[in-house]
């Protein structure tokens, strides 16, 4: 769904098993039969799942960012709108939260009016940014749902560590790709969750290596 690859248009494409085979038959392709694992952010998410359900292939992992948490007793969907209120019925006044946001029909349209203020907001330097054009703590202002780049500071610069050509080129990929495939990952978390029930209680039988930045927002 980023980038290059292919993006079904069916949230239930990117379910666990789709993905997983996906990497399997790339191994199968270039003639592997054992991996070491590394995955970021969404991908180390994924990867812990692959590293349990196919632990004689993939020998070891390193994850970033998200740490393994084990199966959850409720699926994190379900248990998100719980504490923030259901994004698919906007007159209960549902509260922000990004994962749900990422679930309404409109969240690629929402992205795609500001690809350019969005990767600004991820790489730009926020230590005298410009306020954040959304304030409420809502989804839904003023009748609309409100992204993430809205509700972040608009930076002036971007971070030294990064070049403005290399968040050109992220803009570009995304401006003529879309945001719909990668945003259909979170559509299918309670999916995967109904899908692995003989994960509950599982362990990982190889070595792990977890990595994590002090300032990094997911923990």
């Amino acid at each position: 769904g980023y980038g290059g690859t292919e993006a079904p248009a069916h949230a239930a494409d990117y379910n666990v098993y789709s993905l997983a085979g996906d990497m399997l038959a790339l191994l199968q392709h270039l003639g592997v039969s054992k991996a070491a694992l590394v995955g970021h952010d969404h991908g180390a998410n994924f990867g812990w799942t692959l590293a349990l359900l196919h632990p004689s292939i993939f020998v070891c992992y390193v994850a970033m960012s998200v740490p393994y948490t084990g199966r959850a007793k409720v699926p994190l969907l379900a248990k998100l709108r719980e504490v923030f209120g259901d994004e698919q019925r906007p007159e209960t006044e549902p509260r922000y939260f990004y994962m749900l946001h990422h679930n309404l029909p409109c969240a690629a349209a929402d992205y795609a009016r500001g690809t350019r203020e969005m990767f600004w907001a991820l790489y730009g330097d926020h230590s005298d940014a410009a306020p954040a054009p959304v304030r409420s703590k809502h989804l839904f202002v003023d009748g609309r749902s409100e992204p993430m780049w809205r509700r972040l500071t608009q930076p002036r610069r971007l971070q030294p560590w990064i070049s403005e050509a290399e968040v050109e080129y992220y803009i570009r990929e995304y401006e003529r790709n879309g945001w719909e495939g990668g945003l259909k990952w979170y559509c299918v978390f309670d999916i995967d969750w109904a899908l692995t029930p003989q994960l509950d209680g599982k362990r990982l039988e190889q070595p792990v290596l977890f990595i994590a930045g002090a300032r990094d927002d997911v923990l």
